[in-house]
């Protein structure tokens, strides 16, 4: 009779991290960007399922060796070992574009922190980052209203607004030239003479 045999093999031991980078693509071990799953313990050549869920404000990268090299960039992944290994899980910190113009340019000046400014500003920001603006006119120029184009809920007060970016957000300061004076002319008694432009005059009666 034939006699078979099954050979136990040694169990592998994967080592499960995870990595969080910042916005500027920066590791940053104070940050959690999510959390994942997945067995320590495999057999060789054997698959095994490992998932990744990121944080809000967060997006999961991919998996990646010991060694950097990336081995899938899918959150849920069926991975095979051949040896015992170190597995990351790489998050990424969302970060979002914030444009900002002056219409029309040079009527008014933007206030952000310590920044000052005649010009358009544009600025990469990360998730979630408070943005707090003001807009003064220049000489006796006005400021009119902001145009946000966002879907969140900014607070507006006068010339003053704030809002956490959550998306890519384009913002304008909008101004206007001084009003220009008014004269108002009563004739006494009416129909006594008639006042003309430019400072003509003419009189009847």
């Amino acid at each position: 009779n034939q006699i078979i045999a099954e050979i136990a093999t040694e169990p592998l031991y994967i080592e499960l991290l995870a990595e969080t980078l910042n916005y500027k693509g920066e590791a940053n071990a104070s940050m959690t960007g999510g959390v994942f799953s997945g067995a320590s313990i495999v057999q060789s050549n054997e698959r095994e399922t490992y998932v990744a869920i990121p944080n809000e404000g967060f997006e999961f990268i991919g998996w990646f060796d010991g060694l950097g090299n990336a081995l899938s960039n899918q959150p849920k992944s069926e991975l095979i070992f051949t040896k015992n290994s170190t597995l990351y899980a790489k998050f990424k910190e969302k970060s979002y574009r914030l444009d900002i113009m002056v219409s029309p340019q040079y009527l008014g000046t933007l206030y952000w922190d310590d920044l000052i400014s005649l010009d358009d500003l544009s600025y990469t920001l990360p998730h979630d980052y408070l943005v707090q603006l003001k807009a003064e006119p220049l000489e006796n120029n006005l400021f009119k209203s902001w145009e946000l184009f966002t879907s969140g809920n900014p607070e507006m007060n006068a010339n003053e607004i704030s809002f956490k970016i959550k998306e890519n957000t384009f913002l304008t300061a909008n101004f206007s030239p001084p009003l220009s004076p008014s004269l108002s002319i009563d004739v006494i008694p009416a129909g006594a003479g008639i006042v003309v432009g430019n400072g003509a005059k003419s009189q009847s009666g």
